[in-house]
């Protein structure tokens, strides 16, 4: 059986950037976002995973019952709130935390910028001026 890219397509193979795109995404993986792009890709994935955990909260909240003897009212109500949405960014904030959905969301949604951030760096390295072979030979005749 053929083993299946990091993308779980097994065609990965066939692209020829798929190889550093794939090291690209272990770097990353290791080191973090390192151009601005993939910092504000990770900020937002980071966001999307907080907003999930702050509405999962909330939602877990509703499931408890509450006494009248210990029930604070509406100011009771807006903490608690404020709590799980300060609690929930603190959760997708921290690598290795929280769902992992931040992660899994970078991984994906940065295969094509990285991809872009490699095809554009051979597009530079192949317009950088070859020297000649023929220039060379001649230069040795001399």
């Amino acid at each position: 059986m053929e083993p299946i890219g990091m993308s779980g397509l097994p065609f990965d193979n066939i692209n020829p950037v798929g190889k550093s795109l794939e090291a690209r995404i272990r770097d990353i993986q290791q080191q973090g976002p390192t151009t601005g792009e993939e910092k504000k890709l990770m900020s937002a994935a980071q966001d999307f995973e907080s907003f999930f955990l702050y509405m999962l909260l909330k939602e877990m909240r509703k499931t408890v019952n509450e006494s009248e003897l210990f029930h604070g009212g509406r100011a009771e109500e807006i903490f608690r709130d404020m709590l799980d949405e300060e609690m929930s960014k603190e959760m997708a904030k921290t690598p290795g935390q929280g769902l992992g959905i931040a992660q899994i969301l970078y991984e994906q949604l940065s295969r094509p910028l990285i991809a872009r951030q490699l095809e554009d760096q051979d597009v530079s390295q192949q317009a950088l001026p070859q020297p000649d072979a023929s220039q060379s030979m001649d230069n040795d005749n001399k």
